[in-house]
């Protein structure tokens, strides 16, 4: 895929408070792209200056190559889908749904047939003469969507739409979304705060914080390899265990921490007497009677909870910290609270991030 959308250097404060630090990001045609972080992260300012909503401090947008920094949005071929679905509540769907057209002058029948085009696709078909005081929190959001769509943007912007969804109908909209966003062939940028919707949705991703872009890639790349402790700790549910360097070979770092000695699969620019951490998601903690290969970390069983599928088990470990295990193993099969285990893992499902802990 080739470059359709590319930022470069943008910055932007309100105020005393900098909202967005020199931020550069590209994205390909056709591409699903989320912005993912914590609220005041950066996230809509990056999306509103896309959108031409908001002026940056410096820094340039381009589209195509052109630079677009300070066009009006209309002249941008970028369209925009805000959480709260902005319909026009006067205006019945089809109506809603061929306003640019209609704003454009494009013949009746041009738009009928669009507008016949875009209800097919996010399968509202029969909810034409409906008000949008009719409609389910979904609905909206489908003829939102489609309103967005139906002048052929190059990019679509979507700034939290499935926020105001309830969790069943959000997990459905996610799939309906990303198969709308392959069928359409048009790239969207996401932005979310949720870390499940990012990875089920995305092609790729970028973490943001304070202002900047902490990691971009695939999901499987930000799940499995987090290039910093801020990713490690927002990606999934998962513990950090700082400390140094032992060994670095055979695939494997071996690192010594306060609780205890843990492993890792190797990273080349990680040499031992350096500092580090172990990255683990709690999916994969593992703990039983025996020991584990490698490892030296023990603790005590504190708890076990019940929750369906899963098994929710948290481990007392040395300096009174609790480290949480996700297990699909039967209660009664288990060591019981009060029992002392071995903890550890299977050293490749396990990240190394290299450097001392700076981030806060």
């Amino acid at each position: 895929m080739d470059e359709l959308l590319k930022i470069e250097g943008l910055s932007k404060a309100f105020g005393e408070t900098k909202v967005l630090r020199g931020v550069s990001l590209t994205i390909r045609r056709g591409e699903f792209l989320t912005l993912l972080g914590p609220s005041g992260c950066g996230k809509t300012t990056t999306l509103r200056i896309i959108a031409g909503l908001t002026e940056p401090d410096e820094g340039r947008v381009y589209l195509n190559g052109a630079d677009i920094t300070s066009l009006p949005p209309e002249k941008r071929g970028v369209n925009t889908v805000f959480q709260n679905y902005a319909l026009f509540p006067h205006m019945n769907v089809e109506k809603n749904i061929g306003y640019g057209l209609r704003l454009r002058r494009a013949p009746k029948a041009e738009i009928a047939a669009r507008v016949r085009e875009m209800l097919a696709l996010v399968k509202m078909e029969g909810y034409e003469k409906r008000m949008p005081d009719e409609l389910s929190g979904g609905q909206r959001q489908r003829v939102a969507i489609a309103r967005a769509v139906i002048q052929k943007p190059e990019l679509l912007l979507l700034d939290e739409p499935l926020g105001a969804l309830d969790l069943k109908l959000r997990q459905q909209m996610q799939q309906e979304l990303k198969n709308l966003q392959k069928a359409l062939g048009i790239a969207f940028l996401y932005i979310t705060h949720d870390q499940e919707e990012a990875l089920n949705m995305s092609d790729r991703i970028a973490i943001m914080s304070q202002g900047r872009f902490v990691q971009v890639g695939t999901p499987e790349e930000i799940y499995e390899k987090p290039a910093s402790r801020f990713a490690a700790q927002f990606i999934g549910q998962g513990a950090l265990f700082e400390g140094t360097v032992v060994s670095a070979e055979n695939g494997e770092v071996c690192l010594e921490c306060p609780e205890g000695r843990v492993l890792a699969a190797a990273r080349e620019d990680v040499r031992p007497g350096e500092k580090a951490a172990v990255s683990v998601h709690t999916e994969r903690v593992r703990y039983g009677r025996e020991p584990f290969p490698g490892f030296a970390l023990e603790g005590e069983v504190l708890s076990h909870r019940y929750a369906g599928a899963i098994l929710l088990t948290e481990l007392g470990l040395a300096g009174g910290r609790v480290l949480q295990a996700h297990s699909a193993g039967a209660i009664h099969s288990l060591p019981r609270p009060g029992e002392r285990v071995h903890i550890g893992w299977e050293s490749a499902q396990a990240a190394v991030i290299a450097g001392e802990e700076s981030e806060r």
